[in-house]
Parts: structure tokens; C-alpha cells; sequence
């Protein structure tokens, strides 16, 4: 029998290969494209999701089926003592509501302690959460000091994305529209809008951005999460700016594109943080992850 398992979904641009490191369960989105379904990073992975972008006309991202989860659910219950389900309100169909759904129907067919977490946010800050309980659970952590760690970290978590080189009008996921490139984070009601605290100065992103990561920072430490599509762009260019701003503990560094789920083109850059310095004492994770 395993320890605490940390169930997550795809929504978290995590790569494969550090959720298998990780022991990270993660349960696809399922996409639907030109009537034809997939579950995301399994039939279809981001890169062919944008490869092929202008050729689908219709484009559906919806929530694993209550009935899907009852038996990803079920399955770990009975191979785990714990199990902190972690997802997100702010995702198409809230799967968080589902799994907290899916609780209550079956928590008593187990004897699996199950704590239900709501990230608020998407893309990879919502994968750094997942990183985070992982590493702690991982290190030897209790299930009180795993969710003390989340629901501290959760506040301290942000998430910013540059769609690229986006022209004129585009609706965003959620509802709303927006002209030319905001800079844009996940808003109080869990929608992406403009990240009105962040100036950005026109051809200054990259520098303008890693500026405000360091001021909001302010010395602390932190694990970052970096994707972009374009991997020599990514690591020669995006991701040391905001190395050389932070005190970085965890790097993620992924040549990616965000999750269909998110849907804001092939070119978006998204750049993610959780600030330690408040977590107190709790196992924190080191090291660097690139993809």
C-alpha cells in the first residue's frame, strides 16, 4: 500500500515524465475536435493541438465524466491510506465540483482519507501545486502538513500569460474579449482577464515581466514554472530573465504550448510562481525539471 497520493489533472501542463517521477496521478480533460474526442496528453498531446490549430473549426474541451472519476477515484482509494485531490474551480466544467461530487457519493465505500483541494488557478501554477503536495508527501509529510503547505501556497501561487503574437480581437476562454497582447492572469471569479497590476511596456515583456516577479517576490523564495513553444526561445531567452530575478528553488521549464483547456494559441507564453518564504517549515521541493 502507497502513501499520500496527490491525484491532479491535465489542466497543469505537468510533463509525463516528472508526474511519473513524481507519482502525480493525472486524469485527462477530455477535447473534442471536429466531433472526434481525445483525452488530452494521451490521444492528443499540446504540440499536435497547435500544429494543427487553424484546421479545426469546432473545439470543445469539457471535464472527465462523473463516472470516469468514480472508478480513477476508486481505484486509488483502495491502494492509498490518503489522498489529496487537487483541481481547479476555474476549469471548463470545474472538476473540482465533480471530484468534490464523486466524494461524497463514495467516501464511505474506503477507508481512504481524501481531502478535496480547489487551486483557484490553470495552467502550469495550477501543476506547481500538484509539484508541491507531491514533494511534500514524497519527503515524508503527514496529510495535516500537506494540506497546511497547499493552503498556504495556494495565495502565494500566480500565474501570468502573454498570448504572443495575437492580432486583433480574440474571445477569451470563459467569456470576454481582448485586443492586441495583455498580459493575462486567472481573475477573482476564476476567468482569465488583463493583469491590470502588471506594466508591461510595448517590445519589454520578457524584462517588464521578471521585474514585477521580483518585486511581488520580494526576496522570497520561490518555484517557477516557464513554458513556451519554442524550446531555444525558451531557454536562451524567456527563462533567464526571471532565473536571474528570483531566488529560484524548482525550475520547470517546459517547451510547450498551453493546455487545449486553455486554448490561447500556439505562441502564448505562460510564466508561473509559488512564493515560499511564508510556508513555514514544510517540506518545499528543489531542483530543476525541464522538458
Amino acid at each position: 500500500m502507497g502513501g499520500i497520493a496527490v491525484v491532479t489533472d491535465s489542466l497543469g501542463n505537468i510533463p509525463a515524465e516528472t508526474a511519473t517521477k513524481h507519482d502525480i496521478n493525472v486524469i485527462p480533460f477530455h477535447i473534442v475536435l471536429n466531433g472526434r474526442a481525445y483525452l488530452e496528453g494521451r490521444d492528443i498531446t499540446y504540440a499536435s493541438f497547435y500544429k494543427r490549430y487553424d484546421l479545426y473549426h469546432v473545439k470543445k474541451v469539457e471535464a472527465p465524466p462523473e463516472h470516469d472519476y468514480v472508478l480513477f477515484y476508486m481505484k486509488l482509494a483502495r491502494m492509498h491510506p490518503a489522498m489529496v485531490l487537487l483541481h481547479s474551480s476555474a476549469s471548463p466544467g470545474n472538476l473540482f465540483a465533480t471530484a468534490l461530487s464523486v466524494h461524497e457519493k463514495m467516501r464511505h465505500e474506503h477507508g481512504c482519507k481524501v481531502a478535496c483541494v480547489d487551486t483557484g488557478t490553470l495552467g502550469p501554477a495550477h501543476g506547481l501545486l500538484a509539484i508541491l503536495a507531491a514533494q511534500a508527501a514524497a519527503a515524508g509529510a503527514t496529510m495535516h502538513q500537506v494540506l497546511s503547505l497547499l493552503f498556504s501556497a495556494i495565495p502565494q501561487t500566480r500565474l501570468y500569460i502573454h498570448p504572443g503574437a495575437t492580432r486583433g480581437t480574440r474571445k477569451l476562454p470563459g467569456g470576454g474579449l481582448f485586443r492586441a497582447t495583455p498580459v493575462l492572469t486567472v481573475g477573482k471569479k476564476g476567468e482569465l482577464a488583463p493583469a491590470d497590476e502588471v506594466k508591461v511596456k510595448k517590445g519589454r515583456f520578457l524584462m517588464d515581466m521578471a521585474r514585477h516577479a521580483r518585486e511581488d517576490a520580494g526576496g522570497q523564495p520561490v518555484m517557477l514554472a516557464v513554458t513556451a513553444p519554442d524550446p531555444e526561445a525558451l531557454n536562451e531567452r524567456i527563462l533567464p530573465p526571471f532565473e536571474e530575478s528570483l531566488d529560484c528553488r524548482l525550475v520547470m521549464a517546459e517547451a510547450t504550448c498551453p493546455s487545449v483547456a486553455v486554448d490561447l494559441g500556439p505562441e502564448a507564453i505562460q510564466i508561473a510562481y509559488v512564493k515560499l518564504g511564508g510556508l513555514g517549515q514544510q517540506p518545499v521541493p528543489g531542483g530543476r525539471i525541464a522538458a
